[in-house]
């Protein structure tokens, strides 16, 4: 069963869209640290250099799934919660770390953690208190960019430009944006995936990165 990384898991469907998709599953178990690399890595400074891609929708370097802070610093996926907020500062409202629950299946245990700026929500997945990591990024207002520059307000045409291999997911529909469309790109059918909700004026109004694993 596919777990999309979120604090309660209905959030991240419904925020995203309500949305359905006809992708893949896998039987792979939840990657440990080890197996997904460090999660305490510094938040990078050096802007990726190329939209480095297989083929249409597929976007394999980690580094495009990121967002910038003020100072133009990288917070990417998998960044761990120290790092990101010694790049944001102190959030207007944050959450204590919390078990996600019987809805979370086999992953009931682990614990998740949101951080709220003004038009940016960040979400945290981990064993412990102690050791969450970035699984969740949404973006609702101009402040904040991706690493490619892209932020709420920019074109379609923009969007296309800075990722030449974005797809349109016409299999993804927003119940409650009936006029809007999402493009989008991922790295595999689990990993990091990103979506932009485009409005009926081909204008963005909405950027979602997070995580997926089964």
């Amino acid at each position: 069963m596919r777990f999309f990384i979120v604090i309660g898991l209905v959030a991240v469907i419904m925020n995203l869209t309500g949305c359905s998709s006809n992708q893949k599953t896998s039987n792979n178990p939840m990657p440990t640290p080890e197996a997904a690399g460090s999660f305490n890595n510094p938040v990078p400074t050096v802007t990726p250099e190329g939209d480095k891609t297989d083929e249409l929708g597929i976007v394999r370097d980690e580094r495009f799934y990121s967002m910038k802070s003020k100072d133009s610093s990288l917070i990417q996926l998998k960044n761990d919660e120290t790092s990101v907020q010694e790049a944001l500062g102190q959030p207007l409202k944050k959450t204590s770390p919390q078990p996600l629950g019987d809805g979370a299946d086999t992953f009931s245990k682990m614990l998740g953690k949101t951080l709220e700026y003004d038009g940016l929500s960040l979400k945290f997945l981990g064993k412990s208190a102690e050791e969450l990591w970035l699984s969740e990024i949404e973006i609702s207002k101009s402040e904040y960019e991706t690493s490619e520059g892209i932020k709420v307000g920019d074109s379609l045409e923009a969007l296309q430009s800075a990722y030449p291999s974005i797809k349109y997911m016409d299999t993804m529909l927003l119940e409650d944006k009936p006029n809007s469309k999402v493009y989008g790109f991922r790295q595999d059918e689990l990993g990091f995936f990103a979506d932009f909700i485009v409005d009926g004026n081909d204008q963005i109004e909405g950027i979602h990165m997070y995580f997926v694993f089964d």
